[in-house]
Protein backbone atom coordinates (compact mmCIF):
# COMPACT_ATOMS: atom_id res chain seq x y z
CA UNK A 1 0.00 0.00 0.00
CA UNK A 2 2.70 2.26 0.62
CA UNK A 3 4.54 1.74 -2.62
CA UNK A 4 1.45 2.31 -4.52
CA UNK A 5 0.49 5.64 -2.74
CA UNK A 6 4.02 6.51 -2.99
CA UNK A 7 3.79 5.86 -7.05
CA UNK A 8 0.66 8.23 -7.07
CA UNK A 9 2.11 11.15 -5.06
CA UNK A 10 5.16 10.59 -8.04
CA UNK A 11 2.41 10.80 -10.27
CA UNK A 12 0.57 13.50 -9.15
CA UNK A 13 3.77 15.61 -8.64
CA UNK A 14 4.98 14.75 -11.96
CA UNK A 15 1.79 15.64 -13.31
CA UNK A 16 2.20 19.33 -11.47
CA UNK A 17 5.60 20.05 -13.06
CA UNK A 18 4.27 19.42 -16.45
CA UNK A 19 1.38 21.84 -15.99
CA UNK A 20 3.86 24.35 -14.80
CA UNK A 21 6.47 23.77 -17.37
CA UNK A 22 3.77 24.17 -19.77
CA UNK A 23 2.61 27.58 -18.37
CA UNK A 24 3.59 31.57 -18.99
CA UNK A 25 2.64 32.94 -15.44
CA UNK A 26 4.44 36.73 -15.57
CA UNK A 27 6.42 38.77 -17.60
CA UNK A 28 9.36 36.50 -19.51
CA UNK A 29 7.30 33.05 -18.99
CA UNK A 30 8.33 30.91 -15.73
CA UNK A 31 11.85 32.54 -14.88
CA UNK A 32 11.41 35.91 -16.79
CA UNK A 33 14.17 34.71 -18.95
CA UNK A 34 12.04 34.33 -22.01
CA UNK A 35 11.98 31.00 -22.63
CA UNK A 36 9.52 27.94 -22.49
CA UNK A 37 10.27 24.60 -21.63
CA UNK A 38 7.69 23.34 -24.74
CA UNK A 39 9.43 21.40 -27.55
CA UNK A 40 6.98 19.58 -29.10
CA UNK A 41 5.16 22.70 -31.01
CA UNK A 42 5.21 22.82 -34.43
CA UNK A 43 6.68 25.55 -37.24
CA UNK A 44 5.65 23.63 -40.14
CA UNK A 45 2.89 26.11 -40.54
CA UNK A 46 0.70 26.44 -44.23
CA UNK A 47 1.24 29.62 -46.00
CA UNK A 48 -1.11 31.79 -44.58
CA UNK A 49 0.06 30.90 -40.90
CA UNK A 50 -0.93 28.93 -38.09
CA UNK A 51 -4.36 28.22 -37.39
CA UNK A 52 -6.81 31.14 -35.12
CA UNK A 53 -7.92 29.72 -32.35
CA UNK A 54 -9.94 33.09 -31.03
CA UNK A 55 -8.88 36.80 -31.62
CA UNK A 56 -10.06 39.56 -29.16
CA UNK A 57 -10.09 43.17 -28.73
CA UNK A 58 -8.69 44.27 -24.83
CA UNK A 59 -8.00 47.67 -25.56
CA UNK A 60 -4.45 50.11 -25.85
CA UNK A 61 -1.11 49.02 -24.36
CA UNK A 62 1.68 46.94 -24.47
CA UNK A 63 0.70 44.20 -21.76
CA UNK A 64 1.71 40.99 -22.58
CA UNK A 65 -0.11 37.77 -22.26
CA UNK A 66 0.39 35.02 -18.72
CA UNK A 67 -1.05 32.02 -19.17
CA UNK A 68 -1.37 29.62 -16.09
CA UNK A 69 -4.14 26.96 -14.89
CA UNK A 70 -6.10 27.47 -18.09
CA UNK A 71 -6.57 30.89 -18.06
CA UNK A 72 -4.70 33.90 -19.87
CA UNK A 73 -4.67 37.32 -18.47
CA UNK A 74 -3.66 40.72 -19.90
CA UNK A 75 -4.57 44.51 -19.88
CA UNK A 76 -5.64 46.82 -22.11
CA UNK A 77 -7.12 50.72 -21.81
CA UNK A 78 -10.27 51.87 -23.61
CA UNK A 79 -9.11 55.86 -23.29
CA UNK A 80 -10.58 56.58 -19.90
CA UNK A 81 -10.16 52.35 -17.98
CA UNK A 82 -8.02 50.19 -17.93
CA UNK A 83 -9.27 46.91 -17.78
CA UNK A 84 -7.51 43.37 -16.48
CA UNK A 85 -9.15 40.64 -18.59
CA UNK A 86 -8.99 37.21 -18.01
CA UNK A 87 -9.81 34.82 -21.04
CA UNK A 88 -10.16 30.70 -20.96
CA UNK A 89 -6.97 29.90 -22.66
CA UNK A 90 -8.22 27.12 -25.17
CA UNK A 91 -11.44 29.38 -26.41
CA UNK A 92 -11.28 32.80 -25.63
CA UNK A 93 -14.31 32.73 -23.76
CA UNK A 94 -14.31 35.92 -21.22
CA UNK A 95 -14.24 34.52 -17.36
CA UNK A 96 -14.25 38.14 -15.77
CA UNK A 97 -12.57 41.29 -16.63
CA UNK A 98 -12.21 44.37 -13.82
CA UNK A 99 -11.95 48.02 -14.93
CA UNK A 100 -10.64 50.96 -13.10
CA UNK A 101 -10.44 54.87 -14.18
CA UNK A 102 -6.91 55.07 -15.27
CA UNK A 103 -5.45 58.46 -17.78
CA UNK A 104 -4.32 57.09 -20.95
CA UNK A 105 -0.92 59.26 -21.74
CA UNK A 106 1.21 58.96 -24.66
CA UNK A 107 1.80 56.09 -26.03
CA UNK A 108 -1.66 54.78 -23.59
CA UNK A 109 -2.64 51.68 -22.02
CA UNK A 110 -0.68 49.55 -19.77
CA UNK A 111 2.90 48.34 -19.71
CA UNK A 112 2.51 45.73 -17.01
CA UNK A 113 2.52 41.95 -17.72
CA UNK A 114 0.31 40.20 -15.03
CA UNK A 115 2.40 38.17 -12.62
CA UNK A 116 -0.11 35.09 -11.80
CA UNK A 117 0.99 32.95 -8.19
CA UNK A 118 -1.09 31.64 -5.31
CA UNK A 119 -4.44 31.91 -7.02
CA UNK A 120 -3.98 35.47 -7.28
CA UNK A 121 -3.43 37.74 -10.41
CA UNK A 122 -0.70 40.97 -9.48
CA UNK A 123 -0.89 43.99 -12.06
CA UNK A 124 0.80 47.64 -11.84
CA UNK A 125 -1.10 50.67 -13.99
CA UNK A 126 0.79 52.75 -15.62
CA UNK A 127 0.16 55.37 -12.75
CA UNK A 128 1.92 52.83 -10.05
CA UNK A 129 -2.17 51.21 -9.10
CA UNK A 130 -0.57 48.09 -7.77
CA UNK A 131 -3.67 45.30 -7.79
CA UNK A 132 -4.09 41.75 -6.24
CA UNK A 133 -7.31 39.75 -8.21
CA UNK A 134 -8.57 36.82 -6.99
CA UNK A 135 -7.23 34.28 -10.47
CA UNK A 136 -10.33 32.84 -10.62
CA UNK A 137 -13.04 35.21 -10.33
CA UNK A 138 -11.49 38.83 -10.36
CA UNK A 139 -12.29 39.98 -7.04
CA UNK A 140 -10.06 42.52 -5.75
CA UNK A 141 -7.83 41.25 -2.77
CA UNK A 142 -5.86 44.77 -2.47
CA UNK A 143 -5.57 47.73 -4.09
CA UNK A 144 -1.99 49.61 -2.96
CA UNK A 145 -0.87 52.92 -4.51
CA UNK A 146 2.76 53.18 -4.80
CA UNK A 147 3.32 56.77 -5.63
CA UNK A 148 0.17 57.86 -3.00
CA UNK A 149 2.22 56.07 -0.14
CA UNK A 150 6.23 56.27 -1.35
CA UNK A 151 5.92 59.78 -3.02
CA UNK A 152 7.22 60.65 -6.45
CA UNK A 153 5.68 59.78 -9.83
CA UNK A 154 5.47 57.25 -12.39
CA UNK A 155 8.20 57.87 -14.93
CA UNK A 156 7.84 59.89 -18.34
CA UNK A 157 6.54 56.97 -20.39
CA UNK A 158 4.31 55.62 -17.72
CA UNK A 159 4.80 52.85 -14.69
CA UNK A 160 5.92 49.47 -16.60
CA UNK A 161 7.26 47.29 -13.76
CA UNK A 162 5.70 43.69 -14.15
CA UNK A 163 5.26 42.77 -10.53
CA UNK A 164 8.22 39.91 -9.39
CA UNK A 165 7.27 37.00 -6.67
CA UNK A 166 10.04 35.94 -4.21
CA UNK A 167 8.54 33.57 -1.45
CA UNK A 168 5.71 35.62 0.48
CA UNK A 169 6.88 39.33 -1.18
CA UNK A 170 6.05 40.86 -4.63
CA UNK A 171 9.09 43.37 -5.42
CA UNK A 172 8.70 46.17 -7.93
CA UNK A 173 10.75 49.16 -9.04
CA UNK A 174 9.19 52.59 -8.18
CA UNK A 175 12.13 55.25 -8.37
CA UNK A 176 10.36 57.04 -5.64
CA UNK A 177 12.21 59.02 -3.22
CA UNK A 178 14.61 56.61 -0.87
CA UNK A 179 12.32 53.63 -2.48
CA UNK A 180 14.14 52.91 -6.26
CA UNK A 181 13.26 49.60 -5.18
CA UNK A 182 9.77 48.06 -2.97
CA UNK A 183 8.71 44.71 -1.46
CA UNK A 184 5.20 44.30 -0.01
CA UNK A 185 3.46 41.29 1.59
CA UNK A 186 1.13 39.53 -1.65
CA UNK A 187 -0.81 38.20 1.18
CA UNK A 188 -2.07 41.85 2.11
CA UNK A 189 -0.28 44.58 0.39
CA UNK A 190 1.81 45.33 3.88
CA UNK A 191 4.91 47.52 2.86
CA UNK A 192 7.99 45.10 3.86
CA UNK A 193 11.14 47.25 2.92
CA UNK A 194 12.11 50.10 0.88
CA UNK A 195 15.93 50.41 -0.62
CA UNK A 196 17.41 52.63 -2.86
CA UNK A 197 17.86 56.04 -4.54
CA UNK A 198 17.82 55.44 -7.99
CA UNK A 199 15.80 57.05 -11.03
CA UNK A 200 12.86 54.68 -12.33
CA UNK A 201 13.17 53.21 -15.42
CA UNK A 202 10.84 50.91 -17.42
CA UNK A 203 12.43 47.08 -16.86
CA UNK A 204 11.09 44.53 -14.66
CA UNK A 205 13.17 42.87 -11.80
CA UNK A 206 14.77 39.36 -12.19
CA UNK A 207 15.40 36.71 -9.41
CA UNK A 208 18.38 34.92 -9.40
CA UNK A 209 20.51 32.09 -7.48
CA UNK A 210 23.72 32.81 -6.31
CA UNK A 211 26.00 30.80 -3.57
CA UNK A 212 22.65 29.36 -2.56
CA UNK A 213 20.64 32.35 -1.78
CA UNK A 214 17.65 34.51 -3.76
CA UNK A 215 18.86 37.49 -4.97
CA UNK A 216 17.20 40.14 -7.30
CA UNK A 217 18.55 42.06 -10.18
CA UNK A 218 17.06 45.50 -10.92
CA UNK A 219 17.97 48.21 -13.80
CA UNK A 220 16.74 51.22 -13.02
CA UNK A 221 17.23 54.53 -15.02
CA UNK A 222 20.32 55.23 -13.46
CA UNK A 223 22.08 51.88 -12.26
CA UNK A 224 22.06 48.00 -12.19
CA UNK A 225 21.23 47.23 -8.58
CA UNK A 226 21.94 43.43 -6.68
CA UNK A 227 19.50 43.34 -4.39
CA UNK A 228 18.92 40.83 -1.12
CA UNK A 229 14.76 40.03 -1.44
CA UNK A 230 14.65 39.48 2.92
CA UNK A 231 15.80 43.29 3.22
CA UNK A 232 16.18 44.97 0.45
CA UNK A 233 19.71 45.75 1.06
CA UNK A 234 22.14 46.64 -1.89
CA UNK A 235 24.55 44.24 -2.32
CA UNK A 236 26.43 45.71 -5.92
CA UNK A 237 25.83 48.44 -8.18
CA UNK A 238 26.65 49.53 -11.60
CA UNK A 239 25.96 53.28 -12.58
CA UNK A 240 24.35 53.62 -16.01
CA UNK A 241 24.71 56.77 -17.98
CA UNK A 242 22.23 57.80 -20.14
CA UNK A 243 20.67 61.21 -18.58
CA UNK A 244 18.58 62.31 -21.10
CA UNK A 245 15.43 60.18 -21.55
CA UNK A 246 16.21 57.27 -19.16
CA UNK A 247 14.69 54.84 -21.40
CA UNK A 248 15.94 51.30 -19.56
CA UNK A 249 13.30 49.01 -20.51
CA UNK A 250 14.93 45.26 -21.22
CA UNK A 251 15.00 43.02 -18.04
CA UNK A 252 18.48 41.62 -17.05
CA UNK A 253 19.28 38.24 -18.11
CA UNK A 254 21.39 36.50 -15.76
CA UNK A 255 23.63 33.21 -15.87
CA UNK A 256 25.60 32.13 -13.10
CA UNK A 257 27.25 35.08 -11.86
CA UNK A 258 27.28 37.03 -15.21
CA UNK A 259 24.57 40.23 -15.73
CA UNK A 260 23.84 40.88 -19.27
CA UNK A 261 22.07 44.33 -19.65
CA UNK A 262 20.89 46.47 -22.49
CA UNK A 263 19.39 49.73 -23.63
CA UNK A 264 19.18 52.29 -26.14
CA UNK A 265 19.17 56.01 -26.36
CA UNK A 266 23.19 55.66 -26.45
CA UNK A 267 23.20 53.18 -23.88
CA UNK A 268 24.66 50.04 -25.45
CA UNK A 269 25.16 46.73 -23.24
CA UNK A 270 27.25 45.61 -20.42
CA UNK A 271 28.27 42.34 -19.10
CA UNK A 272 28.68 42.04 -15.68
CA UNK A 273 29.61 39.46 -12.98
CA UNK A 274 28.95 39.85 -9.86
CA UNK A 275 29.29 38.77 -6.08
CA UNK A 276 27.71 39.86 -3.09
CA UNK A 277 29.90 42.57 -2.32
CA UNK A 278 30.76 43.96 -5.79
CA UNK A 279 30.52 43.76 -9.42
CA UNK A 280 33.25 44.25 -12.10
CA UNK A 281 32.64 44.57 -16.11
CA UNK A 282 33.42 41.86 -18.50
CA UNK A 283 33.10 43.70 -21.13
CA UNK A 284 30.62 46.89 -22.40
CA UNK A 285 29.54 48.44 -26.37
CA UNK A 286 27.07 49.25 -28.55
CA UNK A 287 26.65 46.18 -30.53
CA UNK A 288 23.36 45.05 -29.02
CA UNK A 289 20.89 48.20 -28.25
CA UNK A 290 17.66 46.88 -26.81
CA UNK A 291 15.29 50.11 -27.40
CA UNK A 292 12.18 48.01 -25.82
CA UNK A 293 13.09 44.09 -26.05
CA UNK A 294 14.65 41.77 -24.20
CA UNK A 295 16.99 39.11 -25.47
CA UNK A 296 17.01 35.46 -24.91
CA UNK A 297 20.32 33.32 -23.97
CA UNK A 298 20.83 29.78 -26.09
CA UNK A 299 24.01 27.94 -25.59
CA UNK A 300 25.97 31.16 -24.96
CA UNK A 301 24.90 33.37 -27.14
CA UNK A 302 22.50 35.99 -26.83
CA UNK A 303 19.59 36.60 -29.63
CA UNK A 304 17.84 39.85 -29.84
CA UNK A 305 16.53 43.30 -31.91
CA UNK A 306 19.79 45.61 -31.78
CA UNK A 307 18.81 49.51 -32.80
CA UNK A 308 19.11 52.76 -31.37
CA UNK A 309 16.24 55.43 -30.94
CA UNK A 310 15.55 56.55 -34.50
CA UNK A 311 16.72 53.44 -35.87
CA UNK A 312 14.56 50.77 -37.44
CA UNK A 313 16.56 48.40 -35.84
CA UNK A 314 18.15 44.13 -37.22
CA UNK A 315 17.98 41.33 -35.53
CA UNK A 316 21.25 40.28 -34.12
CA UNK A 317 23.54 37.28 -31.88
CA UNK A 318 26.02 37.91 -30.07
CA UNK A 319 28.54 35.64 -28.13
CA UNK A 320 27.50 36.40 -24.51
CA UNK A 321 31.02 36.06 -22.82
CA UNK A 322 32.91 38.43 -25.31
CA UNK A 323 29.97 40.53 -27.23
CA UNK A 324 31.55 39.66 -30.40
CA UNK A 325 28.48 39.58 -32.86
CA UNK A 326 28.20 36.43 -34.82
CA UNK A 327 25.56 37.59 -37.51
CA UNK A 328 23.20 40.48 -38.11
CA UNK A 329 19.62 39.89 -40.36
CA UNK A 330 18.83 43.71 -41.37
CA UNK A 331 15.01 44.20 -41.88
CA UNK A 332 12.86 46.80 -42.14
CA UNK A 333 11.90 47.36 -38.07
CA UNK A 334 12.51 46.34 -34.83
CA UNK A 335 10.39 43.57 -32.33
CA UNK A 336 10.31 40.57 -29.82
CA UNK A 337 12.07 37.38 -28.98
CA UNK A 338 10.94 34.50 -27.18
CA UNK A 339 12.48 31.05 -27.61
CA UNK A 340 11.35 26.98 -27.16
CA UNK A 341 12.70 24.23 -28.07
CA UNK A 342 15.97 25.77 -29.81
CA UNK A 343 13.93 28.12 -31.49
CA UNK A 344 13.27 31.30 -31.80
CA UNK A 345 9.84 32.80 -31.57
CA UNK A 346 10.02 36.50 -33.53
CA UNK A 347 7.29 38.80 -33.01
CA UNK A 348 8.07 41.77 -35.77
CA UNK A 349 6.50 45.43 -34.98
CA UNK A 350 4.73 45.16 -38.27
CA UNK A 351 2.72 42.34 -36.95
CA UNK A 352 5.07 39.25 -38.93
CA UNK A 353 5.82 36.62 -36.69
CA UNK A 354 8.64 34.03 -37.53
CA UNK A 355 10.48 31.01 -36.50
CA UNK A 356 14.20 30.63 -36.64
CA UNK A 357 16.83 28.18 -35.37
CA UNK A 358 18.43 29.41 -32.40
CA UNK A 359 22.12 29.16 -33.79
CA UNK A 360 25.14 31.62 -33.78
CA UNK A 361 26.27 29.86 -37.39
CA UNK A 362 23.76 32.12 -39.23
CA UNK A 363 20.07 33.17 -39.48
CA UNK A 364 17.92 30.27 -40.65
CA UNK A 365 14.24 30.86 -40.95
CA UNK A 366 11.93 28.14 -40.78
CA UNK A 367 8.20 29.82 -40.75
CA UNK A 368 6.68 33.27 -40.93
CA UNK A 369 3.38 34.51 -40.64
CA UNK A 370 1.56 37.96 -41.36
CA UNK A 371 -0.46 37.62 -37.83
CA UNK A 372 -1.20 41.16 -36.89
CA UNK A 373 -1.68 44.37 -38.32
CA UNK A 374 -1.11 46.85 -35.97
CA UNK A 375 2.70 48.06 -34.40
CA UNK A 376 3.44 45.45 -32.11
CA UNK A 377 6.15 46.01 -29.01
CA UNK A 378 4.87 43.58 -27.44
CA UNK A 379 6.61 39.91 -26.38
CA UNK A 380 4.42 36.65 -27.88
CA UNK A 381 3.58 34.31 -25.34
CA UNK A 382 4.07 30.42 -25.61
CA UNK A 383 1.53 27.73 -23.60
CA UNK A 384 -0.11 24.79 -24.34
CA UNK A 385 0.80 24.42 -27.86
CA UNK A 386 -0.65 28.04 -28.33
CA UNK A 387 0.84 31.52 -29.44
CA UNK A 388 -0.53 34.64 -27.40
CA UNK A 389 0.32 37.72 -29.79
CA UNK A 390 -1.01 41.61 -29.27
CA UNK A 391 -0.62 44.68 -31.17
CA UNK A 392 -0.90 48.27 -29.60
CA UNK A 393 -4.08 49.08 -30.07
CA UNK A 394 -5.28 45.81 -28.24
CA UNK A 395 -6.32 42.89 -30.88
CA UNK A 396 -4.89 39.78 -29.73
CA UNK A 397 -4.78 36.59 -31.66
CA UNK A 398 -4.10 33.21 -29.87
CA UNK A 399 -2.69 30.46 -32.36
CA UNK A 400 -2.91 26.70 -32.60
CA UNK A 401 0.62 25.45 -32.93
CA UNK A 402 0.84 22.13 -31.16
CA UNK A 403 2.05 19.15 -32.33
CA UNK A 404 -1.61 17.50 -32.41
CA UNK A 405 -3.05 20.44 -34.84
CA UNK A 406 0.67 19.89 -36.82
CA UNK A 407 -0.28 16.23 -37.26
CA UNK A 408 -4.16 16.96 -38.19
CA UNK A 409 -2.80 19.57 -41.03
CA UNK A 410 -4.67 22.41 -39.20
Amino acid sequence: MAARIGMVLAAMLASASLAAAADWPQWGGVNRDGRSAEAAWSADWPAKGPKVLWQADVGAGYSGFSVAAGRAYTMGHDGANDTVWCFDAATGRVTWKHSYACPGGVHPGPRCTPTVDGGRVYTTSREGLLLALDAATGKVAWPLDLYDILGGEAPMWGYACSPLVVGDRLIVETGAPNAAVVAVAKADGRRLWKSGTEVCGYSSPVAYEQAGKTRVAAFTASAVIGLAPDDGRILWRYPWDEPTYRNTIASPIISGDLVFVSAAYGGGAALLRVGDAACQPVWTGKQMQNHFSTCVLEGGHLYGFDGDRGDRGRLRCIEFATGKVKWTRERDGKGQVILAGGRLIIQEEDGDLAVAQASPEAYREAARAKVLDGECWTPPALADGRIYCRDSEGHVVCLDVSAKADAKGK
